[in-house]
């Protein structure tokens, strides 16, 4: 199943579903929506050929940025800091509410996470940028590791086994690396003064690839071994700005990147010759990308419609012709849904 995140008022639909009944196999998805002054995690369940079954009930009330599961247990990472909850676990199965656990003040604005082994590693939105350490066995925070000044607004975490790259979110763009084994900082890139906004990272052979916020966007190919920039990629006029960190995947020797555009879009690069292949654009009520997901042959996209009632779309592209192929739209109140999690 998959999870994501919305932003409207909502009035929570309970739901009794044993999805081990289910002829088929659900994708169960996440949405966040701001009910007054806050926001509340809903959760719905879909089958994979994009029939609604039901919206389930409320896990939680802040504003979610990304999610995982661990065996019997989802993890959800919020945005807001002290004296709210950081990270929250609930039961997989029924969304009760475990354990809550704060990373302690100055440490909010989750935006982007990686797991290494037994430890959450997870990207600040903070000038300086931030990366905090959590052990996820004891359910504590451990520690974090402050950018040095001009290394501003963390997004996106991934690592090689041995280093943790995070990108900075800022006019000034540099990639920063952070060494495992004793969690210290250890350098940082800077990326060509129009290559601004780096929001996004992948890994792939030895290369790591960073999407920027640029027009048209832009994507920088790193060599680690050296920990320089090897190349530059720009798409085509009117391909701008990699949304987010959570809409840039490697599959099957291509990089899928979702696109802020007024009508989505998602680019595909081909990672041998590093070179666009393709450009998917919605359809003319699509809007921008909010959130990728791949499953099988299959790419997930959410969006909101862009045409009354505006409400937010599941959108579901077949890799192996890379087009559109069906949707979901959402309720009237559901909208801007993000993030997603197959589970």
């Amino acid at each position: 199943m998959i999870l994501l995140a919305f932003l409207n008022y909502h009035v929570i639909r309970p739901l009794h579903l044993n999805l081990s009944e289910l002829a088929e196999p659900p994708l169960a998805l996440i949405y966040n929506m701001i009910v007054g002054a806050g926001y509340t995690v809903l959760v719905g369940v879909y089958t994979v050929t994009m029939k609604r079954i039901a919206l389930l009930k409320d896990v939680g009330a802040r504003s979610l940025k990304g999610m995982f599961i661990i065996g019997d247990e989802l993890y959800c990472l919020f945005m807001g800091g002290e004296p709210f909850e950081a990270i929250s676990k609930y039961d997989k199965e029924s969304f009760e509410w475990i354990d809550g656990l704060s990373l302690g003040i100055g440490n909010d604005n989750i935006n982007g996470y990686c797991i290494v082994g037994n430890k959450l590693y997870t990207a600040h939105h903070l000038g300086p940028a931030r990366m905090v350490k959590t052990d996820l066995p004891s359910f504590s925070y451990e520690a974090y590791v402050e950018c040095p000044a001009g290394r501003n607004l963390g997004s996106g975490v991934v690592s090689d086994g041995t280093y943790l790259y995070m990108a900075c979110n800022h006019s000034i763009g540099y990639v920063v690396k952070i060494q495992i084994s004793d969690f210290s900082y250890v350098t940082s890139l800077a990326l060509a003064i129009d290559e601004q906004y780096p929001r996004a990272l992948a890994i792939d052979g030895g290369y790591l690839y960073v999407g920027c916020c640029t027009y048209p966007a832009k994507i920088v190919k790193i060599d680690l071994g050296t920990f320089s920039a090897v190349a530059t990629l720009t798409l085509l006029a009117g391909e701008n700005c990699v949304s987010n960190f959570d809409t840039f995947l490697i599959a099957g020797g291509y990089l899928y990147v979702g696109l802020s555009t007024d009508i989505g879009k998602i680019a595909k690069v081909r990672l041998s010759d590093f070179t666009r292949d393709a450009v998917l654009t919605f359809h003319d009520d699509e809007g921008y990308v909010y959130s990728l997901l791949r499953e099988f042959n299959y790419l997930y996209a959410t969006s909101d419609c862009t045409e009354e009632p505006y409400q937010g779309i599941i959108i579901r592209v077949d890799l192996n012709t890379f087009t559109e192929i069906d949707r979901i739209d959402l309720l009237e109140d559901e909208t801007s849904p993000s993030p997603m999690l197959m589970v």
